[in-house]
């Protein structure tokens, strides 16, 4: 039986569930953070692959997306987010990259193609994780009317930009 970590209350949360779409390649990542999330009042649904991600996307827009930079087998998760932001549909939808490497220049790559956050997998505790995700949401882009051009990539928030990785070792 697994703990719950529901002694924390999400502040952006209304009483209607918000859904999570969880794409990561690795099945214990998804299980860990399908955990958590669920423990927030979150529906998730999960993806193992780009593939399964856009059609998840095109079939149902999340409140936010959870996205590995590397799925692993060649898959980028930064070309996969800007083609989430090519959707008419999508195009708002917060993404949040999930990063294990967490230098700089993969952060910043993953901004430029429009995701709206990043989190570093290693070194984040379920309470700073859960803050992140809120602030997300909270600060999200607004909707783009159809055939209006992609919104430009935000900047990271700027308590983000301060915990941001030196860059390569």
């Amino acid at each position: 039986q697994r703990k719950s970590f529901t002694w924390y209350a999400p502040s952006a949360m209304s009483s209607a569930k918000k859904s999570v779409l969880l794409v990561d390649d690795e099945p214990l990542v998804r299980e860990c953070f399908t955990h958590i999330l669920e423990d927030m009042g979150y529906e998730v649904r999960t993806a193992g692959t780009a593939a399964e991600a856009l059609a998840a996307v095109r079939e149902e827009v999340p409140a936010l997306v959870l996205l590995d930079v590397n799925l692993g087998q060649g898959e980028d998760g930064v070309a996969c987010c800007r083609k989430i932001r090519e959707g008419e549909t999508s195009r708002s939808v917060p993404i949040v990259m999930l990063t294990g490497d967490g230098h700089r220049e993969t952060v910043m790559e993953a901004i430029r193609a429009g995701a709206s956050g990043y989190v570093l997998k290693t070194a984040l505790s379920i309470p700073d994780f859960v803050d992140r995700l809120e602030k997300v949401l909270r600060t999200r882009v607004p909707p783009v009317a159809a055939g209006s051009p992609a919104p430009a990539a935000p900047s990271p928030p700027t308590s983000w930009a301060r915990a941001a990785p030196p860059g390569p070792p």
